[in-house]
């Protein structure tokens, strides 16, 4: 059986421009990758989350609203796995 898993990324702010967040194409393509990864390792990707952030956040990743909208989604719908399209630290 599949194990239901939502993924998240946070799009920051292209470092040559400071008005312009990461194209909408490059954001996918890493969620395509992900979800495939995920689909490979016998995970069923149901959910995807971005949020836009300069930086992402070093005690949550994501903001804290963000973070309030996966809680519910995990809880509401038995989610049992999260992946994070970025390397995070303890």
């Amino acid at each position: 059986m599949f194990q239901k898993t939502i993924l998240v990324t946070v799009s920051v702010k292209n470092e040559k421009k400071t008005n312009y967040f990461q194209s909408e194409d490059n954001i996918i393509e890493h969620l395509d990758e992900l979800d495939f990864l995920a689909r490979t390792a016998g995970l069923k990707p149901v959910k995807r989350f971005i949020q836009k952030l300069n930086i992402p956040l070093n005690s949550t990743y994501v903001g804290k609203g963000k973070l309030n909208e996966i809680l519910s989604y995990v809880k509401e719908n038995e989610i049992e796995i999260v992946l994070f399209d970025d390397e995070l630290s303890p």
